[in-house]
């Protein structure tokens, strides 16, 4: 991650595979202990919580402070370049506009906000912008219009498709092509590492990643159980080799028997058409049923799922002749309401629009 950062290229392609399997194992071997003591009763927030307040509010505030001076790196970028470093503060409060109307009450202050509250930022931003000097550089497009047309077909919402979304328990990754089904009840996660659920009361968990290239599942488990002997000093109770649907797959099981009931965690790995996926299943024995179930309905959407998704997208469009927000929006089938068409698009929500006016809107669209 900081390595491009630091000397501003990437590695090759043979350090950047070790440096992705050392990753892989040390994630694994950092995990393992924090599932143990887990499955044990023994709460997370108990071993953070005599240090995690204090820290927590120090950091939030230092964040605040790396806020306000990107926003100030950022306008001196816009001033070189020759755009207007005070338009910033309008960007910044079309924003918050929106988040209001998205979430339906105003921000408020806690100590623990990364960010400024807006009306400070606002505040900042006029303060620093004061003291630029910037000329006019040439625009990337020539009016609102031209604006408007690079944006259309944006994706928008924190649902993207691409990135894979549940439907209730049912997991859909339709750029990957498979599904899975998480245990009912069970709180999902979706992050760009992983997708994942766990009981509630942390009695057991599913998570599923991508291993890495393609290759046989049980190379995968004879590399994790030769790493895991070497820096943990730990064999696995159990590995074997089965089937998921028609994919193959290998497990390698670890076996906890120092609580109150004995737990397990699988390392499974799944070599599909497209891709190589890694499971890791983790919770107490009278919970491996739920969990194996989970593991097998690993499997391809189907071509009724493909179909039925659905994306958010900008549309860029233009105003008839007598055209309010109102009678737009129910033409082009606007899934903004009006007041939030009116904030993005920095305009008054009554007013009536002019003929070839451009109007951003959100369109439902098949993926």
């Amino acid at each position: 991650h900081w390595w491009p950062r630091m000397v501003g290229r990437d590695y090759n392609r043979t350090v950047a595979r070790a440096a992705g399997l050392v990753y892989a194992i040390g994630l694994n071997l950092a995990l393992l202990p924090r599932l143990v003591m887990g499955l044990r009763g023994v709460p997370q927030e108990m071993l953070i919580l005599e240090t995690g307040a204090g820290r927590l509010v120090y950091l939030s505030s230092f964040g605040r402070e790396q806020e306000t001076e990107a926003d100030t790196t950022g306008m001196q970028l816009a001033a070189r370049s020759g755009y207007d470093p005070a338009a910033l503060g309008d960007a910044l409060t079309t924003l918050e506009q929106t988040t209001t109307q998205l979430s339906g009450q105003a921000r408020r202050f806690s100590w623990v906000d990364s960010h400024p509250m807006t009306p400070d930022r606002v505040a900042k931003v006029e303060q620093v912008a004061a003291g630029l000097s910037w000329q006019p550089g040439t625009p990337f497009a020539r009016n609102r219009a031209g604006v408007y047309k690079r944006l259309d077909g944006l994706l928008w919402g924190n649902e993207n498709p691409g990135s894979g979304f549940f439907r209730d328990q049912l997991f859909l990754q339709p750029d990957m092509g498979f599904a899975m089904a998480f245990p009912a009840g069970w709180e999902t996660l979706n992050t760009p590492r992983f997708v994942g659920a766990k009981r509630p009361d942390n009695r057991a968990l599913v998570i599923l990643g991508s291993a890495g290239p393609p290759a046989p599942p049980r190379a995968y488990a004879e590399a994790f159980i030769a790493e895991l002997e070497k820096q943990a000093d730990v064999a696995p109770d159990e590995t074997d080799g089965f089937e998921v649907g028609d994919w193959p797959a290998h497990f390698v099981r670890i076996r906890d028997t120092s609580g109150s009931e004995p737990a397990s965690i699988y390392y499974v790995w799944v070599l599909a058409e497209r891709n190589m996926f890694q499971i890791i299943a983790a919770g107490l024995e009278s919970e491996t049923d739920v969990m194996r179930e989970a593991v097998f309905s690993l499997r391809e959407m189907t071509d009724t799922e493909r179909d039925s998704v659905v994306s958010y997208r900008v549309r860029a469009v233009a105003a008839a002749d007598g055209d309010t927000l109102a009678i737009l929006g129910e033409r082009e089938a606007n899934q903004w309401n009006e007041e939030l068409t009116a904030i993005v698009n920095g305009i008054d929500a009554s007013a009536p629009l002019a003929p070839d006016q451009p109007v951003k809107i959100l369109r439902a669209e098949p993926y």
